[in-house]
């Protein structure tokens, strides 16, 4: 080879050395990032809201049909409990009056029912009171008739064994009388006695026949006015129940009546709690408005706020409650590097307090994160609805980052 010397005339580009540097050091920083703690980004939408469904804006509605009067407070404007707010008046100027008749007519109804319900208890009472004082009587009268059978048995007894010795007096005076032993008178007076006691065993017995059958006849009597006393005690019962379902039928139209009338006088719609009219809905005064349909949309004050994220089926599994979140609001002054949340400046901590079990109608899955106290949302400039990022961190050293864009639907102060 040493022949050869234009071989080592050749010599490596610096050019080439470089690209090979380059490419070296290229490789080792691949490799050391793969050593980092890089952490995987989601990107989803959502917004800032009342985390009490209570607190949350609701519509209010027309109490009565009719027209708007006047609006007495305008859009944004914060109002205490009890503040009048809307101020409505009725299509029938007759209204209120035929209310009111009505009413006067059901109150004249039920005065009349209340007397007659007072006149029906009275009756029951009384009935009650003859029923109890009929049965005594034929109580006693029983008794009376069942001590009579029992006195005129113990006579039959006594009658019979009289009846009995007159008898056999009677046949041995008669025998002695035939044989011309005693005398004719003896004979008719022993005979005469004889039939005296045999009429009055006779009569006894019938007496005792008469004195049972009377003691039929008044159970008889006692049953039928006993049955005939409880059916009328019944039927004024069953008029007591119909009374009072009657009465509780007018009760329940009186108080209809007395909230036709009182939503009428008081058809000034007042705050129910503290809060903004977010929207006015029905601002039009020539226009008719129906019983029940939206005049605005009202946000009460809240205590906690919450976002609502949405993020796609696909990151499910990275969602969990308690996870820890970074928060960047829209508008707000802030830096964040994907990858690595911890990296930031301008964020606001947070944590996943509920994850829905069931995607929305949208087919996106929805959590709420609820704020960190240790790093607390700015207070004076966030409003509910307030577009934002959320950067959240997962335990699993996987983290996404939510982009939030809402249109604003009302302006709360916190």
């Amino acid at each position: 080879m040493s022949q050869y010397k234009a071989l080592e005339k050749i010599k490596i580009s610096k050019i080439v050395k470089k690209i090979w540097l380059i490419t070296f050091l290229l490789i080792v920083l691949l490799i050391a990032i793969l050593f980092l703690p890089w952490q995987q980004n989601i990107k989803g939408y959502g917004e800032l809201i009342a985390y009490n469904p209570e607190e949350r804006p609701y519509k209010v509605y027309a109490p009565i049909s009719g027209f708007i009067e006047k609006f007495l407070v305008k859009e944004d404007i914060f109002v205490k409990k009890g503040t009048p707010l809307v101020i409505m008046r009725d299509l029938d100027k007759n209204y209120f009056e035929n209310l009111d008749k009505i009413k006067k007519n059901i109150q004249r109804q039920l005065k009349n029912l209340q007397i007659n319900l007072s006149l029906l208890q009275n009756k029951k009472e009384n009935l009650k009171e003859n029923l109890k004082i009929g049965l005594n009587v034929y109580n006693n009268k029983m008794k009376k008739i069942q001590n009579k059978i029992k006195s005129l048995e113990n006579k039959s007894v006594s009658l019979k064994k009289n009846l009995e010795i007159t008898k056999i007096n009677y046949e041995r005076i008669k025998k002695l009388y035939k044989e011309g032993i005693e005398s004719k008178r003896k004979f008719e007076l022993e005979e005469n006695k004889f039939i005296k006691a045999k009429i009055d065993y006779e009569n006894n017995i019938l007496e005792i026949k008469i004195q049972k059958r009377e003691l039929e006849i008044t159970k008889q009597e006692r049953e039928k006015f006993k049955r005939e006393a409880t059916n009328k005690i019944l039927e004024t019962k069953k008029q007591i129940q119909d009374t009072k379902l009657k009465i509780q039928k007018l009760n329940e139209e009186l108080t209809k009546i007395n909230i036709k009338i009182s939503r009428y006088k008081t058809a000034t719609i007042y705050a129910k709690e503290d809060g903004f009219i977010v929207r006015i809905l029905k601002n039009d005064k020539n226009q008719y408005i129906k019983k029940g349909e939206p005049l605005f949309i009202f946000s009460p004050s809240y205590k906690s706020r919450a976002i609502l994220v949405k993020f796609r089926p696909l990151d499910m599994p990275l969602v969990k409650k308690g996870l820890p979140v970074r928060i960047q609001f829209e508008g707000w002054p802030a830096l964040q590097i994907p990858g690595w949340p911890r990296i930031s400046v301008g964020t606001f901590s947070g944590h996943i307090e509920k994850v829905d079990p069931l995607p929305q109608k949208d087919r996106g899955f929805y959590a709420f994160v609820v704020e960190d106290f240790k790093d607390e949302w700015p207070v004076l400039n966030i409003t509910l609805a307030t577009s934002f990022k959320l950067i959240k961190s997962l335990a699993t050293y996987t983290s996404f980052l939510i982009r939030f864009g809402i249109t604003f639907f009302y302006k709360l102060i916190c």
